[in-house]
């Protein structure tokens, strides 16, 4: 699984650093624009499920980072808050199938996902409510 991740990586930078945006049809930038979404959602998504193991794993380390939220937010280029909110999620997740499904699928925002979590940990019933509207509506802050 490893292997095939970098090379499809490798794939990826090959295609980004291939695009010329002036070169583009309005239409086709927006249909890559779309695809590209799609896949930093994707992305997104598989590092929230993987953040719960990662910090399962987390050892204090000399480059000061004393806690997984830490460790995540440096290796990720984030605050640690954001990187507090994955973990959040991440441990939530088998409890909210039909959040964890539309994760796997890149059909939500990390924004989005981190506003479900928190609501329907409030209110497990409203989960699949919540996840239906998020994939539909356009997103405000909380669904």
């Amino acid at each position: 699984m490893f292997e095939d991740l970098v090379r499809l990586r490798g794939q990826l930078t090959e295609l980004v650093t291939a695009v010329d945006p002036d070169a583009l049809s309005g239409r086709t930038a927006r249909e890559l624009w779309a695809e590209f979404d799609r896949v930093e959602r994707l992305a997104a998504g598989a590092k929230t499920v993987l953040a719960r193991r990662v910090a399962a794993t987390h050892r204090p380390d000399r480059a000061g980072t004393k806690t997984a939220a830490d460790d995540l937010a440096r290796r990720g280029g984030t605050s640690t808050n954001t990187a507090r909110d994955a973990l959040e999620i991440s441990s939530r997740l088998a409890e909210l199938p039909r959040l964890d499904e539309a994760l796997r699928r890149g059909e939500l925002s990390s924004a989005q996902a981190s506003a479900i979590s928190s609501a329907a940990a409030l209110d497990p019933i409203a989960e699949l409510r919540l996840v239906e509207r998020a994939q539909r509506d356009v997103f405000e802050g909380a669904p």
